[in-house]
């Protein structure tokens, strides 16, 4: 078979955006599960943590109209929520799930970044 590269990143792309929706999915889950309030309105650390684990979300649900904001959002989401866990527990939080985090925002940055240089464009509903 002849898969052309923007196939191929194309591919790439959904691949993470359905990826990143099902990491969603499950945080939503066991927040749901766990039956206690977001600490959103808290000024802890914790509160800015679910702050940053929400920008990732956003970020995601953005990219497929946005891909440049929604990799940028996603990015520093997940980054701002490494650096609090380094800063609260002197660590990166383990677990396979938080380093699969960055996949998307980075599948998306790459999507950007193709795009902007014009050899390849993601084929999106909303784009």
């Amino acid at each position: 078979m002849n898969f052309s590269l923007g196939r191929i990143l194309n591919g790439l792309w959904w691949g993470c955006f359905g990826f990143g929706v099902l990491i969603a999915l499950v945080f939503l889950a066991v927040g749901i599960g766990e039956g206690s309030r977001p600490p959103l309105l808290n000024f802890t650390l914790e509160g800015l943590m679910t702050w940053c684990l929400l920008s990732w979300l956003m970020g995601l649900l953005l990219a497929p109209k946005r891909q440049g904001l929604g990799a940028l959002m996603g990015l520093c989401g997940i980054g701002g929520f490494y650096l609090g866990n380094l800063m609260g527990q002197g660590a990166f939080p383990g677990g396979p799930v938080f380093p699969l985090m960055w996949i998307p925002p980075l599948a998306f940055s790459l999507a950007w970044a193709c795009g902007k240089t014009g050899k390849w464009r993601a084929h999106t509903p909303l784009s």
